[in-house]
């Protein structure tokens, strides 16, 4: 079994790292801790001209159609440099859009994520409810042409800098009674902070008969968490990615640091030294050692 990375895969850590240097250094990343927003302008920009926007959308739709090994790759040296932005989310998104919907909506998702022209971030969690299915309680109902979503999501990462966002809601009872109906712009919904710092940007999201068409929705009705589950496992593998390369950078980070220190005690030491061997002669050349 070979297990060596291949010519391709490390031109993409190449590449990553290149672009990581150049518009995430240690600057950009203290600047977007605070940042309400949360995506530096730059680094997005730079991440659409070198394609990586769309790395699970497939060729087709025009993205690169990487596999998934490929792209924890990429997400690994995202976690070196603490890339801050929404791009982790995006690839959730991306394999929801593949899985589900008719034709010219997955084309226009697709397009849209890849491209880096459209922020999409799921809004999965809720108050008081559980990461499985059952922990969907957000009632999306039938209003005429289209649904109206009444409920509260947490834990909305980056919801501030997204133009759409991907919800999860019940559409009837019963576990297949999900659908993914794509919530129109965050200004329809009531978006509070609950964490802005660190990196994190997790919001809290209410809606109050937010209308949604039935064309937002994604795939068929019931339909909902499956797709979601699906993306969610490859998500958490690049999560995962992204992760571990942080605390390699991390770990380089300190061991740079501690040779630093470790450098200036040992000239500190060698100065204390040498000072008092300067000081007894300091004090010879001005009498004060004349007895010895």
């Amino acid at each position: 079994m070979d297990l060596k990375f291949t010519e391709e895969q490390e031109m993409l850590r190449e590449t990553t790292q290149a672009l990581c240097r150049d518009a995430s250094g240690v600057d950009v990343v203290r600047q977007m801790e605070n940042d309400p927003i949360g995506v530096p302008g730059t680094l997005w920009r730079r991440m659409r001209e070198a394609g990586l926007m769309g790395i699970l959308v497939p060729e087709e739709h025009g993205g690169l159609g990487l596999d998934l090994l490929s792209c924890v790759v990429i997400y690994e040296g995202f976690g070196r440099a603490l890339a801050p932005g929404a791009a982790l989310w995006q690839c959730g998104d991306e394999r929801a859009g593949d899985r589900e919907g008719h034709e010219a909506q997955k084309k226009a998702l697709l397009a849209a994520l890849g491209g880096g022209e459209t922020i999409i971030v799921p809004a999965w969690l809720e108050p008081d409810g559980g990461y499985g299915h059952e922990g969907v309680q957000l009632l999306a109902k039938r209003s005429g042409d289209g649904y109206r979503l009444r409920g509260v999501k947490r834990h909305v990462f980056h919801a501030k800098a997204a133009q759409r966002l991907l919800v999860l809601a019940r559409t009837g009872e019963g576990r297949r009674g999900r659908s993914l109906p794509r919530g129109g712009g965050c200004q329809r919904a009531h978006v509070r902070a609950a964490e802005v710092h660190g990196l994190r940007h997790r919001y809290r999201v209410g809606f109050e008969e937010v209308a949604v068409p039935a064309s937002a929705r994604v795939g068929a009705a019931g339909s909902g968490w499956g797709t979601w589950e699906a993306a969610m496992y490859r998500g958490i593998i690049l999560l995962a990615a992204w992760a571990a390369g942080g605390r390699t950078g991390r770990w380089r980070s300190q061991c740079g640091i501690r040779r630093t220190a470790s450098s200036l005690a040992s000239r500190s030491g060698a100065f204390q030294a040498l000072a008092h061997y300067m000081s007894d002669a300091s004090a010879w050349m001005r009498g004060e050692g004349a007895g010895l």
